[in-house]
């Protein structure tokens, strides 16, 4: 016999030990073998579902269940999807029961700390602590308005509380502005559970969006980038979950703000819920961009820098689109900050994957008209300045190394990209610029034979008249070396390379 008793009962003369639940194999296996035969039983443990069920550390009350259900399966009374759906549906099902008006088990408290680990899973556990107590205290206030909020300062069990979850606590780095830091986490043991409790909390309990936003927001406002980026990552969620209510109560007033933080917290979010499947999201960046609100702007444009890749051709025509807008709004004073970010989106876009699809692109709209003209060779020149680890000085520039394996290959880079170098060198409004990256990229090759090498193949490409052979044979004649030091020896080894007059 098995008596069970509260934590704090008095007891005479008797011993309590601590109930350990048995493992969920062995539950299943005892089950099925009281509905089944052993050959049933055995086929049955080595379905693919069964081993997916046992690896989501579930309940023996779920174990049990899941007998019964696979009794039926092998009966034929259910079918297999069935079967595969199970872990799923009790993971609702738990999940649900939580949030539950009559579970007395959990108090409000503890369903605020289940939201937060939900938002923060896998991370610092006393973050997550602290932030949960931030959205006890808004919700205090939604349930009672005049009630003061109150938040106990001790005597929550780790423990308990992580228990309560089917959650776990464990030892992890944390990459931070100085770097790793070993910290206390907390995880769910089933990974499907944020996104579960998230979508049950946004759309089964409305009444706790109000407390729910204000936290977010709050979020948002943290000085810590960590907490600022699961912000984003849980209204992503909540969009794939309900993107009108999410755009509207959330994301739409973080891109109007007037804050750096929350609109790149917008940007964030829009790009994590394109990227978890969340539909129409490259229709609202597309409104955006042609939309006349200038923050909104910035946001798809940051956005597209981000998800571009996936249709650059789109992307780009979207961000065509912006930098033509924004010329003819204002032609003699244009928004600086605005055409930086249309600039760096064209970046992105040309480092990335996509990168001759972009190429091809900026060659073919160059001459367009003077916002893309300036578009285009802002964006190739950043690009220029980019090495393959950007926190190293004396990298290898990602263009110069991208020219000289097409031009090893007969790749289209290798007559792209000294088309918009002699374009970007040309112009006015980038010369002084695009000398600049090139000046960069011989100290580079000071240092660097491989580069040497690559610029040297890349050079004579840049000289087809007589302007061109002056700019670059006065560039390597006078520039002077790093700190003040002596012109670098590189610069008349490359001099050599130009083709004459």
């Amino acid at each position: 016999m098995v008596v069970t008793l509260e934590p704090g009962a008095a007891l005479d003369d008797v011993t309590a030990e601590e109930w350990r639940a048995p493992a969920a194999a062995d539950v299943l296996a005892a089950h099925l073998r009281t509905r089944t035969d052993e050959e049933t039983a055995a086929k049955l443990l080595d379905l693919p579902q069964v081993a997916d069920f046992l690896e989501r550390s579930h309940q023996p009350r779920e174990a049990a269940a899941f007998a019964q259900l696979l009794g039926r399966y092998a009966a034929g009374e259910v079918a297999e999807h069935a079967v595969g759906q199970f872990s799923l549906v009790s993971l609702e099902s738990q999940v649900q029961e939580w949030f539950e008006e009559d579970d007395a088990s959990l108090q409000l408290r503890d369903k605020a700390f289940l939201v937060a680990l939900a938002a923060f899973d896998g991370g610092p556990y006393a973050l997550t602590a602290e932030l949960s107590d931030l959205l006890y205290r808004f919700l205090q206030e939604t349930e009672n308005p005049a009630c003061v909020p109150q938040v106990p300062v001790f005597g929550t069990h780790v423990g308990k509380r992580l228990q309560r979850a089917r959650a776990e606590r464990y030892s992890a780095d944390e990459q931070t502005e100085w770097g790793p830091v070993t910290q206390q986490k907390a995880r769910f043991r089933d990974e499907r559970a944020s996104l579960v409790l998230l979508r049950e909390v946004w759309t089964g309990h409305p009444s706790a969006r109000p407390a729910l936003i204000r936290w977010l927001r709050r979020l948002a406002d943290d000085g810590r980038p960590l907490v600022r980026t699961r912000a984003a990552a849980t209204v992503a969620v909540l969009a794939r979950t309900d993107l009108p209510s999410a755009m509207a109560l959330v994301i739409e007033p973080w891109g109007t703000s007037k804050l750096f933080r929350h609109r790149l917290v917008a940007v964030n979010s829009l790009t994590l819920a394109h990227l978890i499947d969340t539909p129409n999201i490259p229709r609202i960046l597309d409104t955006w961009c042609e939309g006349g609100d200038p923050r909104l702007r910035w946001v798809a444009v940051r956005a597209y820098g981000l998800i571009g890749t996936e249709r650059p051709e789109q992307a780009l025509a979207a961000l065509r689109g912006a930098v033509r807008r924004l010329y003819a709004d204002a032609p003699d004073d244009i928004d600086g900050e605005l055409a930086r970010e249309l600039a760096e989106a064209v970046e992105l876009l040309l480092l990335s994957s996509a990168s001759e699809t972009v190429l091809a692109e900026l060659r073919t709209h160059l001459d367009d008209d003077r916002a893309v003209h300036d578009l285009t060779l802002g964006g190739f020149v950043g690009a220029c300045r980019h090495t393959e680890n950007d926190d190293q000085r004396y990298g290898t520039p990602l263009v110069l190394g991208w020219y000289a394996r097409s031009a090893a290959e007969g790749g289209p880079a290798a007559q792209g990209v000294p088309y918009l170098w002699r374009a970007a060198l040309a112009d006015p409004r980038t010369t002084r610029h695009a000398l600049g990256a090139l000046r960069e990229w011989v100290l580079i090759a000071d240092r660097s034979t491989a580069v040497e090498w690559a610029l040297a193949a890349l050079l004579p490409a840049l000289v087809t008249t007589a302007a061109e052979h002056q700019r670059l044979s006065h560039l390597l004649r006078t520039m002077p070396g790093e700190d003040g030091a002596p012109p670098p020896l590189v610069a008349s080894r490359l001099l050599t390379t130009l083709p004459t007059r």
